[in-house]
């Protein structure tokens, strides 16, 4: 069997995917136009066509063009679509970004080094698979590595993985093999290549733009669940888990208790302060209420300064202690070294049946809380009759 492909219709394929890809890019962010990843993605695709045009134009333009600038604008090409899917992934910092442009040069100030140094096309087939291995392998290790990437994240990752081993092989085969393997010779070896590159191109951009779907669903999934400003559970995403948790705890017969709660004075805050330092003690009280909670515990913001816990298997008495735990960490947590606020609590705790509703325990906890604030503020009540404890605090305190 004939594994040899002609490189001329090859190369004109390449182009042609490149240049079709790229106008349905275009398309596609002309409604995405802040859409960084799919951006470079973009220019990724212009630069590796440019650069498969200069390359297939070989013996009819200078070398410096079809060689030197072809090859520049494979790299470049390269580190864009790495940029691209970096953005895409878990746990992106900036540096990433800046290091792989910064890095792009380097890249090709090696390619074109070698070339002058070593004028032989073996050579330079064997110094780009060498400088796209280098490049490649830190984000791929990364995503094979990353154990929230998704399974389409994963399989794109192992797609390219394939091609950059096929491409170590040519490489490999161009220093053994000599002037048999130049770029467009008929054997194996660039059948092999070619075929790989098809793979990447098709692999690749539906990969891609799967993956860019995929970010923007997690981020609408995220918006939808999560409040903007505190990071914790929004309130409708509250009151749906809410209900399946006292209907679970229905079930089984086990107690629950429900906690809201209320930072005293905010307005105060807000007029003296302004809105972002506001802004800020709502995040800083988020993150110290939600270091004295349970990994399963609910905890959602319901209201502008008011915010609800259900502590599932919690009688009342530990209730009343972690309800303790959380306004002495509100009394103790100082935002910006300047400004301190204190948190009434109100709560409740029972063991639920098949009649007992979030509104209800809403409810007890807010007549609760409404005792804690007429009381003097900083101050945890429970709503249950007969075990109306207040648990102390720096009372009447701004």
């Amino acid at each position: 069997m004939d594994f040899c492909v002609d490189i001329g219709t090859a190369i004109l394929g390449l182009i042609l995917g490149h240049l079709f890809s790229g106008i349905l890019g275009v398309v596609y962010m002309t409604r995405r136009r802040r859409d960084v990843p799919v951006g470079a993605f973009l220019l990724s695709r212009l630069f590796e066509m440019l650069a498969w045009v200069l390359i297939g134009l070989r013996g009819s333009i200078p070398d410096i063009l079809s060689i030197s600038v072809g090859n520049s604008c494979l790299i470049v090409g390269s580190a864009l679509k790495i940029v691209g899917f970096l953005k895409l992934g878990h746990g992106y910092k900036p540096w990433m970004q800046w290091s792989y442009l910064a890095a792009t040069p380097v890249l090709i100030g090696a390619f074109n080094l070698t070339a002058v140094w070593w004028p032989f096309e073996n050579i330079r087939i064997a110094a780009m698979s060498v400088l796209l291995t280098l490049a490649w392998l830190p984000p791929l290790y990364r995503m094979l590595g990353d154990r929230q990437a998704s399974a389409l994240q994963r399989v794109v990752a192992i797609t390219y993985a394939a091609a950059l081993m096929l491409l170590i092989v040519r490489g490999y085969a161009g220093l053994t093999f000599g002037d048999e393997m130049t770029l467009l010779s008929r054997n194996p070896y660039n059948a092999l290549l070619f075929g790989g590159l098809y793979m990447i191109m098709l692999v690749g951009n539906l990969g891609f733009i799967l993956m860019s779907k995929e970010a923007s669903d997690d981020r609408l999934m995220y918006a939808a669940t999560y409040d903007e400003l505190t990071g914790i559970l929004n309130r409708r995403t509250f009151a749906a888990r809410a209900k399946e948790a006292i209907a679970l705890c229905a079930r089984k017969r086990e107690p629950l208790a429900f906690i809201i709660m209320d930072i005293d004075r905010f307005k105060r805050i807000n007029d003296a302060h302004g809105h972002l330092t506001g802004d800020r003690v709502l995040r800083s009280f988020a993150d110290a209420m939600a270091a004295q909670l349970r990994p399963y515990d609910l905890f959602g913001r319901i209201g502008g300064e008011e915010f609800a816990v259900l502590l599932p298997d919690v009688d009342e008495a530990r209730a009343l202690e972690v309800a303790q735990r959380m306004r002495a960490a509100a009394a103790a947590d100082l935002v910006d070294e300047t400004v301190s606020y204190t948190v009434s609590i109100g709560l409740t705790a029972q063991i639920p049946d098949e009649h007992t509703s979030l509104d209800a325990l809403y409810k007890q906890g807010d007549a609760a809380l409404y005792r804690a604030k007429e009381a003097g503020r900083n101050r945890v009540e429970a709503a249950k009759a007969g075990a109306e404890a207040a648990i102390g605090g720096l009372q009447g305190r701004p």
